[in-house]
């Protein structure tokens, strides 16, 4: 996956929630476009609030995302609440 398929899912109108799956078989929701960022190489997930702390995992795009198919979109899914 790279960082413009990450992008794609964040930036489609309406939004829906998605879930980005790791190489390590753990796996992210992103419930809100706000709370991730994308850079160059790497995807920053805002996690839910731990009493007043706000917590935040960094993921390097193309080396976790990875899962060896030929569809850059195989990690992602979309998920209903």
């Amino acid at each position: 996956m790279r960082q413009d398929d990450v992008s794609a899912y964040l930036n489609f109108r309406p939004f829906q929630p998605f879930r980005v799956h790791l190489s390590t078989a753990a796996f992210f929701e992103i419930r809100q476009p706000e709370l991730a960022f994308v850079t160059r190489s790497t995807l920053q997930i805002g996690l839910p609030l731990e009493g007043n702390q706000q917590r935040f995992v960094v993921i390097a795009v193309g080396t976790h995302c990875l899962d060896g198919s030929s569809n850059p979109h195989s990690l992602i899914s979309y998920f209903t609440n």
